[in-house]
């Protein structure tokens, strides 16, 4: 009997042990965008729940932004290229703008995977541009609910085998 009542708590134990905690990765870039009026801010913040690892483009538009500012009318738009580009010859590149107009900036490998701030190759890219790629790593709320089941349960049953103790005086 003893055995039963310490399996709940400890398969809840387990299963709270093994969830894995969900990351996200938010991708902040900040540009100047060509114009005929000279060069212009742009940017967006875009948060998704793991790298844009693309194969080979990763398209994003509209409401798939936190925040997008792009010079001109129309949706902005960014779409995450990995691979050797051809003109460059680096492995990524954000292809940034708006429904008329789109300006590519070139980032050194692994870019859209590391961590930190990443500076675009102002030789090849449309102009000065920086990506900067953040995780956070925060529990999924099945982890918090089960460990509070968990603590629940151990709880209930220190109460239950002090309140035992006390009757059998």
């Amino acid at each position: 009997m003893r055995r039963a009542k310490l399996a709940v708590p400890v398969c809840l134990l387990l299963a709270a042990a093994m969830a894995a905690p969900a990351a996200s990765v938010t991708y902040s870039f900040q540009a100047e965008v060509p114009s005929n009026s000279g060069p212009m801010p742009g940017s967006f913040e875009l948060m998704v729940p793991d790298f844009v690892t693309g194969s080979p483009m990763s398209q994003f538009t509209g409401t798939d932004f936190t925040s997008c500012s792009a010079p001109g009318t129309g949706t902005c738009t960014a779409e995450f290229y990995v691979g050797p580009s051809p003109i460059s010859g680096l492995a990524n590149d954000v292809g940034f703008g708006n429904d008329v107009c789109c300006f590519i900036y070139f980032f050194p490998d692994s870019s859209f995977t590391s961590p930190g701030t990443h500076t675009a190759d102002p030789f090849h890219s449309a102009g000065n541009a920086t990506l900067t790629v953040r995780v956070s790593d925060a529990p999924e709320p099945s982890t918090l609910g089960l460990a509070v089941v968990y603590l629940t349960l151990v709880a209930f049953g220190l109460w239950n085998r002090r309140s035992r103790k006390r009757l059998t005086f």
